[in-house]
């Protein structure tokens, strides 16, 4: 017998749980803490409950699935993907259904399930199509449906989760022994599908539905109209549950907050209130629409407050490193395979690989496809080529396949967590075989599968506290009896009910109303509705919250129900948090005062380092003892002047960034090998040879420092290709040096050697006479003489961004400076510098930098570089700044200040090493 209970507010549902012996009957509710709720309410009355005593209705209609269809398999909806893949792939040409559009029929398919599996729709659905004015947009892709749907449920008998009500349609429920009578509580999660089962199986048993009717009720038609259509079918008996009397103290309170962190601010000082006020924490409840959006930031503040809650602290099976490896190395075998992927499968803490990880970074950051494995034999041996992607493979050789690689990660990432190893490739093995079945496919293909399992997967890692506050989804807070609520997001977005339409909102009215097929009307959300429904709910205080942005600072509408409840539009200040007075309080103590600062450490239950904790508020320099440096390179004295935790990171943590290969050379590759080149060609200048031959000699030389500095080793083309840009430059370079006037050339790749003794404050040819003193080493790329003096060339690609002689100092350019005066000092005294300046290589001028009129009259064609041009008195003042410039970097250095703090804070955006940096403006 079918029997429908109308019920006016959530409070008869307690009336209704209390007059009827549950113990004798099956309730069928729609979610888990629902199912929970009654479970306890059974425990509390008898003491007890059986299995079958309550169930969800997605598990109700899985045993009816198990008993009349088992040849049936549930598989999950990204299965479904892989299966509509291969339709396509199938019986795309015949279909005119590009492989493009696979995403496109598997949403169709989701959406028109009910419909498809509908044993009449074909024939309704026929006949709606011929009496419509024109074709209908979704009209061929029904069809394509139809057929994918035959294809998955006939030839594949696997089905998805969501369509198990509608397959029972295609069987004979009534064949259904199921001995208990149903109570079903659905609520507007109440499908037309659903309706129609329990009606059949009403035939047998009594089935009592609990129908939400609440006053506004006209205002729901579509979400209600399941129920008004069938209420003919059975009895209706009104709600006969006393009247509950609004108790005095009950208050209903709408608050407008800023943000949504407000809200989240509010809730927990509210719920410390009641809690400091005597009222148990099991009987206070925040309740949201968007409660795992509001989660992460909740459950940082409800830890603070020291308030525990009835939620598990769950984190995503993707998120575990070994997974993370495990899925890395998968992605290594495949076309797919990133510096990303190797760098996670390779390196962790627990990675056993002998292989540097500065020489792996240049090699493989910049990666295209698979064949650029080959660039390293051990990694070329670990992944390369080792899956035929082009040929379909079935699920147990797939799961051989993975099995397999989990051991391979286990070899490379040695761990002490074997156990827990295991456990988790049961988790994830035993996950994957429940969603899915065994069909042909390609490896991608699963794999992306599995990772899709893996990233919905969750485990607990923290279990709730029974006796904590409650922490509820909107959709699962009807049964809970807590006096206290704290209602978040109750802004127009979040009640939306999360669901875009395929088919036209005109199209899914008529079919529903003409035909009551199971589809979902956009225009009315299940989340409106439950939340006005449930205002009407006895408790002794409700506050509702609505906020004008999001976390992410977008604005927000306050909701209808918002804004019919409360006619005020002030914003509200949430009250302090433990976290608010905390933070407060850090900014008003003294922080040499140990005291006040050990009143942190009473709270936090925890040491803290008050030394520490001191040094990250004021900022303290860095000074780091290490072993006092022997020399240092002009441009790591450049590095030291712009910023002394650069110096730190490559001198003492030895910290490096290698040219990476891709394909364009890195700029450090691509200027080593043009500096060895001019080197080689300079040395030609003077034999005259014909163009012919300077090309074949640059083409023997790039070869040979191609094979000694390991250029592009693998791979011929793209070096052919830089090769012939080498070529272009040197033959300009050649051009130009045979018909400028010529200086005799010194040296190239000159190297020097150079002391500046702190004491006296001058540089010196050697250290022999000296005490406190640092030496600088380097390489000057060319020295020409004539007959005035030395000229020093530093080749650059571009001299844009560099400045002449009388800005070196202010702008921290110091290599030409140091040339000069190591080739006056050390190398070549005591002939004088007449010029030292940067050789523009694509320009092919060097009219900036440092120089002579000596040089300036002879060498430079035109008198456009004045700002170049400096005299002797200028040479020696230059020398001297610099002098006391060295002073002050050198007091710092033997000091040990390696302090992060950047001349220019927009260096830090080119910085290799900001990531590491505790600059305060990069924290």
């Amino acid at each position: 017998m079918l029997q429908f209970h109308p019920i006016n507010s959530p409070n008869s549902i307690f009336h209704f749980l209390k007059q009827n012996e549950a113990s004798a009957q099956t309730w069928i509710v729609s979610d888990l803490k629902s199912k929970n709720e009654i479970q306890k309410a059974l425990i509390e009355k008898q003491g007890f409950f059986l299995e079958t005593s309550i169930l969800r209705a997605s598990d109700f209609w899985k045993i009816a699935l198990r008993r009349l269809a088992p040849h049936i398999q549930v598989v999950s909806k990204e299965f479904i993907k892989i299966v509509v893949d291969n339709f396509v792939e199938k019986f795309g040409s015949d279909l005119d259904l590009k492989s493009s559009e696979s995403s496109t029929l598997a949403a169709y398919l989701n959406e028109l399930a009910p419909i498809l599996l509908h044993p009449a729709s074909d024939t309704i659905l026929s006949e709606w199509f011929s009496k419509q004015d024109k074709v209908k947009k979704w009209q061929r892709w029904h069809l394509l449906s139809r057929a994918c749907m035959t294809y998955i449920v006939g030839e594949h008998k696997i089905i998805d989760s969501q369509w198990i009500a509608s397959y029972l349609q295609t069987v004979d429920i009534a064949q259904f022994d199921w001995k208990a009578d149903l109570v079903v509580d659905l609520g507007t999660e109440m499908s037309s599908v659903e309706m129609g089962l329990f009606r059949t199986l009403s035939q047998k048993i009594d089935v009592k539905i609990i129908w939400p009717e609440p006053t506004f009720a006209n205002r729901y038609s579509f979400l209600l109209k399941t129920y008004h259509d069938n209420a003919g079918y059975g009895a209706v008996k009104k709600d006969d549950a006393p009247m509950v009397a609004t108790s005095e103290s009950s208050t209903t309170d709408f608050v407008r907050l800023s943000t949504q962190l407000a809200e989240v601010k509010f809730a927990v000082a509210q719920a410390r209130q009641w809690f400091d006020a005597g009222i148990s924490l099991v009987n206070i409840s925040i309740i949201s629409s968007q409660v795992e959006k509001y989660w992460p930031v909740l459950k940082y503040f409800l830890d603070e407050e020291g308030l525990i809650y009835q939620k598990d602290h769950v984190v995503k099976l993707n998120s575990l490193g070994f997974v993370q490896n495990f899925l890395a190395y998968c992605a290594n075998l495949t076309s797919d395979v990133s510096w990303d992927s190797l760098e996670t499968s390779l390196y962790s803490k627990s990675s056993n690989l002998s292989f540097n990880f500065e020489n792996f970074k240049a090699l493989f950051y910049q990666i295209y496809d698979d064949s650029d494995l080959a660039r390293d034999e051990k990694i070329k041996s670990l992944f390369y080529k080792k899956i035929d992607s082009s040929k379909p493979m079935g699920r147990p050789e797939f799961l051989a396949l993975i099995v397999q690689f989990w051991m391979q990660t286990i070899k490379l990432h040695a761990s002490e967590q074997a156990d827990i190893q295991v456990n988790l490739f049961e988790t994830i093995f035993k996950d994957f075989l429940s969603r899915s079945s065994d069909v042909q496919t390609y490896f991608n293909k699963w794999l992306q599968f599995l990772k899709s399992c893996i990233n919905s997967k969750e485990i607990k890692i923290e279990l709730s506290q029974p006796e904590g506050l409650q922490i509820l989804p909107l959709m699962s807070s009807h049964l809970s009896e807590s006096q206290y609520q704290i209602w978040l997001g109750l802004d127009e977005k979040s009640l939306l009910t999360p669901k875009k339409n395929l088919i036209s909102t005109a199209d899914v009215f008529e079919l529903k109303t003409q035909f009551d097929f199971a589809m979902d009307y956009p225009e009315e959300s299940f989340y409106d509705f439950n939340t006005r429904w449930l205002l009407d709910k006895k408790t002794a205080h409700k506050i509702y919250l609505c906020s004008n942005s999001s976390f992410d600072a977008e604005p927000l509408t306050p909701s209808l129900f918002f804004l019919e409840k409360n006619a005020k539009h002030d914003v509200a200040v949430p009250a302090l948090t433990r976290h608010d007075e905390i933070q407060t309080y850090l900014q008003h103590i003294e922080l040499d005062d140990a005291n006040s600062l050990a009143k942190i450490d009473s709270y936090k239950s925890a040491d803290i380092s008050l030394a520490g904790l001191k040094k990250d508020f004021t900022m303290d320099a860095n000074h780091v003892p290490v072993a006092a440096f022997e020399s240092l390179s002009p441009s790591e004295l450049e590095e030291y002047w712009k910023c002394p935790f650069k110096l730190l990171a490559q001198k003492v943590f030895r910290l490096k960034d290698l040219p990476q290969v891709a394909v364009d050379l890195d700029p450090r590759q691509k200027g080593s090998l043009l500096h060895h080149l001019f080197e080689h060609l300079v040395k030609l200048v003077p034999a005259s040879l014909s163009v012919a031959e300077v090309g074949e000699s640059m083409a023997k030389f790039l070869d040979e420092k191609r094979i000694q500095l390991k250029v592009y080793p693998y791979d011929d083309l793209l070096w052919t290709i830089q090769k012939n840009k080498l070529m272009q430059i040197g033959t300009q370079f050649m051009a130009f040096e045979s018909k400028r006037f010529q200086a005799a050339n010194k040296a190239t790749e000159q190297s020097f050697e150079l002391v500046y003794d702190i004491d006296k404050k001058d540089f010196l040819p050697t250290s022999e006479n000296s005490q406190h003193f640092i030496k600088f080493k380097g390489r000057i790329d060319r020295v020409d003489e004539s007959s005035d003096g030395l000229i020093v060339y530093d080749y650059k690609s571009s001299t844009a961004d560099l400045k002449n002689y009388a800005d070196w100092i202010t702008n921290g350019e110091f290599q030409l400076l140091l040339y000069l005066i190591a080739c006056e000092v050390s190398l070549y005294s005591p002939k004088p510098v007449i010029a030292s300046v940067y050789y523009d290589y694509r320009k092919f001028d060097f009219g900036k930098g440092f120089m002579l009129p000596e040089f300036h009259d002879r060498f430079l064609e035109t008198l456009r570089k004045k700002k170049s041009l400096a005299g002797a008195d200028q040479k020696i003042e230059l020398k001297k700044e610099f002098s006391e410039l060295l002073d002050t970097l050198m007091e710092k250095l033997n000091q040990f200040d390696f302090s992060a703090k950047p001349e220019d804070p927009k260096l830090c955006s080119t910085c290799n090493w900001s990531q590491i940096c505790r600059a305060p403006h990069l924290m």
